[in-house]
């Protein structure tokens, strides 16, 4: 199974995640701020996916994952947050998430997206008739790319 990173600065939060991916056969660690998660990832602890909150003190979610993104490109990174906007999703895949959910989400969901950015499953994004869309570089958002599964 995976070893999993995961960034919140709210214990409840992050003992929850810890717990549901530990259940799911994760080797998981915590941190609680974007510091402590930079100092871990910079460690040479290699992780297979990184979970991170958006809104904590001192640094953001947003920031983590493009200093993130820039030392390692390949990075699996799922941001989450409890305000979130299309505009946040939007600026988050484009700076490089795999997946954006929005709190508060089911175990099943987190678990689903867990597991589809660690298989590097991708949707083909549709058009309003339900037919492929042509390739784009604009980053396309269905209703599993926000809050679900990729399939």
């Amino acid at each position: 199974m995976a070893h999993i990173l995961v960034v919140d600065d709210e214990n409840n939060i992050r003992k929850t995640i810890q717990l549901t991916l530990q259940h799911s056969g994760h080797t998981v660690e915590t941190a609680a701020d974007g510091q402590e998660a930079l100092q871990k990832f910079y460690s040479g602890t290699h992780y297979d996916l990184i979970f991170l909150d958006q809104r904590m003190p001192g640094l953001e979610g947003l920031t983590v994952l493009g200093q993130m993104r820039y030392e390692r490109p390949e990075a699996k990174i799922i941001m989450a947050t409890a305000v979130g906007t299309i505009d946040l999703a939007v600026e988050a895949m484009r700076a490089g998430a795999t997946n954006f959910l929005r709190k508060p989400f089911t175990a099943e969901i987190l678990r689903g997206a867990v597991e589809a950015a660690l298989q590097n499953k991708t949707q083909t994004p549709l058009n309003r008739d339900g037919q492929a869309a042509p390739p784009s570089n604009t980053p396309t958002f269905g209703m599993t790319t926000i809050n679900g599964f990729r399939n």
